[in-house]
Parts: C-alpha cells; sequence; structure tokens
C-alpha cells in the first residue's frame, strides 16, 4: 500500500489516473484484490471466511444474474494463487464456450493490474502464474467446461487446494463433478469447494434441492439479487427485465430475484402452482371406497409405490399415501405395496406398475395364495403418454385430485418436473433419482387405472315412490249399475 506521501506524489506527477494504476499494481503483488469487487462481493467473502474458520468446506453463491458472480471468483482464485506458492486451483466452467467467453476475459483483465515480474499467463487452458521467486508463486488455476463427464475429468488430478463451480443450477452432471471430481481433490488438502449459480429452471435441481438448502443450514450460503448489486444501474436493470420479458415475468423473477420457479413454459404441470392449495390436502374417507395401487419402478432412478382411492361422491382421486424405494428387489416393492394396504385396511381393486413383463410375474408371485388374477399386478397403460399427462393437468385445474400432505415426494415430483427441450420426456435434472420425477409417473398411472364409473356404495332397498303410495283412509266408493252393468267409480288422487 503506497503511503500518503507516496500517493501524493504519483497524483502531482501522473495524476489521478496513474495513482490507482500504482496502488492497484502494488496491492496485487500483496495479493489483495478487493478494489475489484463490489459490496456484495465483499459481504460474500466475509461469509465464506467465517464458515470456513467453522470447518465448512463448501459455499455457495446463489446470485441474480449480472451480479458479477464470475468476477467475485476469479477474483478470489487469482488473491489465493498470489498468496499461496505452488497452489493447484479448479476452475469449473458450464461449458468450455462459458471459460473463453466470461472466465479468461475476467482474468485477463485483472492480469491487465499486476507488475511485470509477477503477471500471470493464459497457457493451454490454465491461468498460470510465474515460476516461484521475486515475488511469484508458479500457482495454476485449471479452467474446463464441466457440462459433460468426460469434460469435467479433465479437472482431475493428485490434490486440489481450492475449487470453484460456475453455473451449477445448468449443470445435467453437477453430483457426479462435487462428489467424484472436485471433493476428493480437497479432501487431504482442506481447502474449500465454492459453488455459484442464478436459480435453475426448476427447483429439484441439486444445486437447489441438496446444496443450497445444505449451505442455508451450515451458515454458508451468499445469495443477494440483480438489484442487489450496485454496479447495476437501474437503467440496465430496466433492459434487463425487458429482455426476460418484464419484471413480473417468471424468467425475471426466478434468475433475478431469486424467487424459486418451475419453468412455466417447460413445467409438466404448469397447472400445479395455481392449484396447489387445492390439490393438497386429507379427505375423510367414506365406509364405501375402491381402492387402487400403483408403482413405477427403477433401478437407477427411485421406485415409488402409491396407494389411493376415487371418491365416488366428490369426483375425485385421493392419493393417501407412498412408498420411495431405491434400488429394491421385487420382492421388497410387494412387501411395500402389501405394507401400505394393510396400514390403511385397504381392499385393492387393481395394482399396476412400469417394469418388465418378468419383475411383474415375479411381484406377482410374491402376492399371497388365492389372490384373484384381476387383483394381480399387471402392466400399466403407457400408450398416449401426452395425453394421459393432459388429463391429469385438468384434474389438477378442475381440483379432481387431492394429495395427502405426507406424499411429500409426489407433490415435489409433480410441482417441478419439467419436459427436457424436445418435449420427449421429463428433464433428467441430475445423476441423482431424486430429480427425475419418477413419483409423476406413478401418479399418471394411478389415475388411468381406476374405475371413475363404478359405485362403491352397496345396493340397498329402494324405498316405495311417493306417488305409489295408497293411504289406507282413501277408499273405493261402492259399484253403481247403469243399464244392468256394474261399473266403479274411480278415486282422484
Amino acid at each position: 500500500m503506497l503511503t500518503p506521501e507516496e500517493e501524493a506524489f504519483v497524483k502531482a506527477v501522473g495524476g489521478r489516473e496513474e495513482a490507482r494504476r500504482v496502488a492497484r499494481a502494488t496491492l496485487f503483488e500483496q495479493g489483495d484484490l478487493s478494489w475489484a469487487l463490489h459490496a456484495k462481493q465483499r459481504e460474500g467473502r466475509r461469509i465464506m471466511a467465517a464458515a470456513y474458520e467453522r470447518g465448512v468446506r463448501r459455499g455457495v453463491w446463489k446470485v441474480g444474474r449480472r451480479g458479477g458472480k464470475t468476477r467475485g471468483f476469479v477474483a478470489d482464485a487469482f488473491e489465493r494463487a498470489l498468496k499461496n506458492p505452488g497452489w493447484r486451483i479448479a476452475y469449473g466452467a458450464l461449458t468450455w464456450e462459458s471459460a473463453t467467453g466470461f472466465v479468461f476475459p475476467e482474468a485477463e483483465w485483472l492480469s491487465t493490474f499486476a507488475p511485470a515480474h509477477i503477471r500471470p499467463a493464459i497457457v493451454d487452458g490454465e491461468v498460470r502464474f510465474a515460476p516461484q521467486g521475486n515475488g511469484a508463486t508458479g500457482s495454476r488455476i485449471r479452467v474446463s467446461g464441466t457440462d459433460t463427464k468426460r469434460n469435467a475429468d479433465h479437472l482431475r488430478g493428485p490434490s486440489l487446494h481450492w475449487a470453484y463451480l460456475d453455473e451449477c443450477a445448468f449443470n445435467p452432471v453437477l453430483d457426479y463433478i462435487v462428489k467424484s471430481v472436485l471433493s476428493p481433490q480437497l479432501l487431504t488438502t482442506g481447502g474449500m469447494l465454492w459453488m455459484g449459480s442464478s436459480p435453475p429452471e426448476s427447483p429439484a435441481h441439486p444445486f437447489e434441492a441438496i446444496y443450497a438448502e445444505d449451505a442455508q443450514v451450515r451458515g454458508s450460503l451468499v445469495a443477494y439479487r440483480t438489484r442487489d448489486a450496485p454496479h447495476v444501474t437501474e437503467a440496465q436493470l430496466e433492459l434487463l427485465a425487458s429482455e426476460l420479458g418484464g419484471y413480473d415475468s417468471p424468467e425475471y423473477l426466478r434468475e433475478c430475484d431469486l424467487i424459486l420457479l418451475t419453468d412455466p413454459k417447460r413445467a409438466v404441470i404448469p397447472e400445479w402452482h395455481e392449484h396447489q392449495a387445492e390439490v393438497v390436502g386429507e379427505a375423510e374417507g367414506p365406509t364405501h371406497r375402491h381402492w387402487y395401487v400403483s408403482a413405477d419402478l427403477g433401478y437407477r432412478d427411485l421406485t415409488v409405490v402409491l396407494l389411493g382411492w376415487w371418491d365416488f361422491a366428490n369426483a375425485r382421486l385421493v392419493v393417501e399415501d407412498e412408498r420411495v424405494l431405491i434400488k429394491p428387489r421385487s420382492e421388497e416393492v410387494q412387501a411395500a405395496a402389501l405394507e401400505m394396504e394393510q396400514a390403511h385396511h385397504a381392499t385393492v381393486e387393481s395394482r399396476v406398475a412400469d417394469a418388465s413383463l418378468i419383475t411383474i410375474a415375479d411381484m406377482a408371485s410374491q402376492q399371497p395364495e388365492g389372490t384373484p388374477e384381476r387383483l394381480r399386478w399387471r402392466l400399466t397403460r403407457k400408450d398416449d403418454k401426452e395425453a394421459a399427462i393432459n388429463a391429469l393437468r385438468l384434474m389438477v385445474a378442475r381440483h379432481q385430485i387431492l394429495i395427502h400432505p405426507r406424499c411429500q415426494v409426489t407433490i415435489r415430483h409433480s410441482r417441478e418436473a419439467i419436459w427436457n427441450k424436445r418435449r420427449t420426456e421429463y428433464e433428467r435434472v441430475s445423476e441423482e433419482g431424486l430429480s427425475h420425477f419418477d413419483a409423476l409417473d406413478a401418479l399418471v398411472y394411478l389415475a388411468r387405472s381406476v374405475d371413475k364409473n363404478r359405485n362403491p356404495f352397496p345396493n340397498a332397498p329402494v324405498p316405495p315412490r311417493a306417488d305409489h303410495y295408497r293411504p289406507e283412509s282413501v277408499t273405493a266408493p261402492p259399484p253403481r249399475k247403469r243399464g244392468g252393468k256394474v261399473f266403479r267409480r274411480r278415486v282422484r288422487r
């Protein structure tokens, strides 16, 4: 840092700009780039430092669009490289295009303020600092795209001292990068992983559902909106809002105001958000009702078994319970369904599942002896899935479905499921089965399997109609003769 006398001399000789350049070069050499950050970025670094002191080794930056997240990450990586000789640092951009379009330009901009003898260079996808000596450290920042496992593997190595992962909410292999690539390399060095992004298109993405929630609990979450970033002017915010469809658009609310919304353009059940209060709740079951079971079986993904009944009086499907299994055997699926049925004293009318014929036969063999053929497990209908989804959407909009609050996975998958960009199947937002929305398929199968026209109430004697009732007080008049014939007078009622 310049002394007041030195700063006064520089101002006198070279003016304010020269004084700023010299001061920044001096701070760069000392490993202090805080001058490149705005107040929210500096506040976020204090949160991260405090969490690191408590032993937390993963932090999340949930930042509105254009909030300065990338510059904050690159500046922090530079500081650590300048202060720690021989450090190996990883920076995961979403794609290589993101690296060349955003990460490297920030690195080049910061490097312009460096004294020549410690100025880093970008070589072979790395930001390399000069070999140790004369104030240089020899540290390296390895940059790579991470949108595929193959690209993410470029960040592998013997060890890492620090790591940054950008645009996490749009990364389809986020769990793989965190758990298989970066975290093991940080294990022995005690380094920290910083994960950053604006919110995802679906809250089911692990960036939000796993990592941001965990960081909030651990006190390592930094969150600020676009409007909170001091470098964004009102005019710039207005322009950004107009590009995203206005301040009330789902895109602006999600990407700039950090409000968690499933993208309505890609939501499988877009009606859910408007009608959730009416389709989630408890129903008092009548004495007579028909029960149904459906299952979506998976091994890589979740297996979800649902139990429900048709509310004949109110013409709605009631989902009473769920069982969620991970990599189960067929006998475990059958046991889970049977346990659920017994818990609710349910006499089931049908059981359907999405599985192979071999698995269906195996599950059917696990059922008690004497089970009628119509009650054995059978394949669910899977024809015209789009029509089945549309029928479920109408049920939600018309409040013809009610899901018990205990069915948390079913509720979450119904709320957060999104289509892939070709709208051919659900988006796999991560490698984890929790993010493939299997419970929604089980719900579709359940809705298709119920018999909506069958009356569950038993037949009862029908009382005589009022117009057939003959009061005892009314008697027929005596017959009278007319022309030798007997006629009976009719009684009007």
